[in-house]
C-alpha cells in the first residue's frame, strides 16, 4: 500500500468516525432529550413492563447516559483524533 492510499483510507476511516460520533451524539441527547420532557410518562411506560421503583428509573438513565457517553469517547473519538493526528504527522 502507497503512502497516498494510506492517507485515503485513513481519511476515510477518520470520516466514518466521525460520523459515528455525530450520530452517537445525536442518540445521546435525543435520550436526554426524552427523558427531561418525558416526566413521569417514561417512568409509568417502563414500570408497566418491568417492575421499577422511580428511583431505579432514575439510576438506569443516568448511567446508561454516562455508559453511552463512555462508548463514545472510547470507540470512536479518541480513534478519530488519533487518525487526525496521524494524517497531520503524515504530511
Amino acid at each position: 500500500m502507497t503512502e497516498g492510499e494510506q492517507k485515503k483510507f485513513l481519511e476515510t476511516i477518520s470520516a466514518v468516525l466521525l460520523r459515528c460520533v455525530i450520530l452517537s451524539l445525536a442518540l445521546l441527547y435525543s435520550w436526554f432529550a426524552f427523558y427531561l420532557l418525558s416526566g413521569n410518562s417514561g417512568y409509568i411506560i417502563h414500570s408497566g413492563w418491568f417492575p421499577l421503583t422511580p428511583k431505579d428509573y432514575v439510576v438506569v438513565n443516568y448511567f446508561g447516559m454516562a455508559f453511552m457517553k463512555i462508548i463514545i469517547v472510547v470507540f470512536f473519538l479518541i480513534p478519530y483524533l488519533s487518525i487526525k493526528w496521524t494524517l497531520h504527522n503524515m504530511k
